[in-house]
């Protein structure tokens, strides 16, 4: 199994104290890697929603070293929903990615073409980060996903999250 250990801010380290009837979470994924192959960041920010209709958000982000724009994005979501899973949350969630790559995987349910064919592709070759979509596809076995682009969310959003990872 991967290791999705992370940084967390000390208002995520707490366990959720929210109404224990929660609607959903969203989670927006943004990265940093100025190099492809070279160190790189993801960080995390996640609301979750009540049924009071209170939002109590949270973040947590990882750096790493020689990984992908596509590594880290995955790494982020494989993160942030095992974290809500380990907070007893199995609420639906929508997820913000600026990845075609895991938007086309997930939401559009390539991934079960794969599992269909004994996770090859069409060409018989093996997914690229197999072993992460092995772990993200166990993962939201039981989850209610949508898969947005960051792309569609208003653009002062997209460029705060952004400019997060600068900071």
């Amino acid at each position: 199994m991967i290791n999705t250990e992370c940084s967390f801010t000390e208002v995520a380290q707490q366990r959720l104290n929210i109404d224990p009837r929660p609607l959903g979470a969203e989670i927006r994924i943004s990265v940093h890697c100025p190099q492809p192959g070279g160190p790189g960041e993801w960080i995390a920010a996640i609301g979750v929603m009540n049924g009071s209709g209170e939002l109590t958000k949270f973040e947590m982000s990882d750096f790493k070293d020689q990984v992908s724009e596509e590594q880290l994005e995955l790494r982020g979501v494989i993160a942030s929903l095992t974290w809500l899973k380990q907070q007893g949350l199995q609420v639906p969630v929508i997820i913000w990615c600026k990845s075609a790559y895991l938007k086309d995987t997930f939401g559009r349910g390539r991934y079960h073409e794969w599992k269909a064919n004994g996770w090859r592709l069409g060409s018989g070759h093996t997914p690229r980060n197999s072993e992460r979509l092995h772990q993200l596809h166990d993962l939201i076995a039981d989850q209610i996903l949508t898969w947005n682009s960051l792309d569609e969310l208003d653009h002062l959003e997209s460029v705060s999250l952004d400019e997060d990872l600068r900071d």
